[in-house]
């Protein structure tokens, strides 16, 4: 099933084609109805390409031959978040102003539009819901093939991003 992962400040909701929405990672206090699906947070950021920190401090320290203190792996992770920080605004490089500087001078107003988008980060990205089809015998007796979303070990959907 095609649908599309939308993401919110500190969450990510699933709408399907109609715009419904279908699934959330959103942690809600008391468990939510059947028709509203669990999201997990950590596959929704790596659909995104979010980085996950612990998970390369942990890949650094073992390049380092595990010799890495738990000092100087938190000390990676505080750097690493320090310098996303500093560069959250550095999204255009050199070349990409001088570009635009040229595209504006020819009025080119498309191509600078266009410059500036494909730079981005998407707030909305096309998936798909990943699906197993089982053999149910039905009311008349017959078996019939039943779709149902594949979950993973936490209940969440399992999606897959669409290029």
């Amino acid at each position: 099933m095609k649908a599309k992962l939308i993401k919110e400040i500190d969450y990510y909701n699933l709408q399907d084609e109609k715009g419904n929405v279908i699934g959330t990672s959103y942690q809600f206090k008391s468990p939510v109805g059947d028709n509203l699906h669990k999201l997990s947070k950590q596959n929704c950021d790596s659909l995104f390409g979010v980085v996950d920190v612990e998970k390369l401090a942990f890949e650094h320290s073992n390049d380092l031959g595990g010799r890495c203190s738990n000092r100087a792996y938190k000390s990676f992770k505080e750097g690493f978040n320090k310098a996303m920080e500093l560069n959250k605004d550095k999204m255009f490089t050199e070349d990409d102003v001088n570009l635009a500087f040229v595209l504006g001078k020819n009025k080119d107003e498309s191509r600078v539009n266009k410059l500036i988008n494909s730079r981005l980060q998407p707030i909305e990205i096309d998936v798909e819901v990943v699906t197993t089809t089982r053999m149910e015998n039905g009311k008349s007796g017959i078996d019939t093939p039943t779709i149902k979303p594949k979950l993973d070990s936490d209940v969440c959907l399992i999606l897959k991003r669409v290029v």
